[in-house]
């Protein structure tokens, strides 16, 4: 039996990763950023929540800010494209016919 736990089995949570100062309640496996409570509660913790995660399925952050996430998805599918950003034309033909020539 050890008396002292090695640095290796520590949470070695250092300072928030947006708040440096704020000590850090949980991190992110994928990217091993660290968050605090503040960045949890207000669900600014998950990095990219519409990519593929091995972690996701273990993720304390995903666990507690899935429905957030999930439903800031359906605005901005609901909202479109940003201001100022227009779609291309889908219907304008590159051609107007077959070229010929002479």
């Amino acid at each position: 039996m050890r008396d002292h736990p090695s640095s290796r089995d520590q949470a070695q949570f250092t300072g928030c990763r947006f708040h440096p100062e704020r000590p850090a309640v949980a991190r992110c496996n994928k990217y091993e950023y660290h968050y605090c409570q503040d960045c949890i509660e207000a669900c600014d913790a998950c990095t990219d929540p519409g990519l593929y995660c091995q972690h996701r399925t273990q993720c304390f952050i995903w666990e507690v800010c899935r429905g957030e996430i999930k439903r800031r998805r359906r605005e901005a599918a609901c909202a479109g494209p940003p201001p100022g950003k227009s779609e291309p034309p889908t219907d304008s033909p590159a051609h107007s016919g077959p070229e010929s020539s002479h």
